[in-house]
């Protein structure tokens, strides 16, 4: 079956409905002391080691983003779409 545009998948492709049973649902916090013991230990040592860099980073950015926050006047360009201005 040769589609001649994209917009020939509409036809194909039916538009996905959320299911409120399998929708994400909030885990708690990670706990940065256990997730390193249980590494440490080789207890699922890759998905311990993914979930402590991820924290990590995500700490690393919240605080320059907040850094960026008080110092800054400049507009700062995450994306194409995404321009933040700041006002004192």
């Amino acid at each position: 079956m040769a589609l001649q545009s994209i917009e020939d998948w509409d036809g194909v492709l039916t538009p996905l409905k959320a299911d409120k049973e399998k929708a994400f649902k909030a885990t708690k916090p990670l706990d940065r002391n256990a997730a390193s013991e249980a590494a440490l230990e080789g207890d699922h040592w890759h998905d311990n080691m993914l979930r402590l860099v991820a924290g990590l980073l995500k700490d690393l950015l919240t605080k320059k983003y907040k850094y960026l926050l008080q110092v800054t006047d400049t507009p700062i360009i995450l994306k194409k779409k995404h321009i933040l201005k700041f006002k004192k």
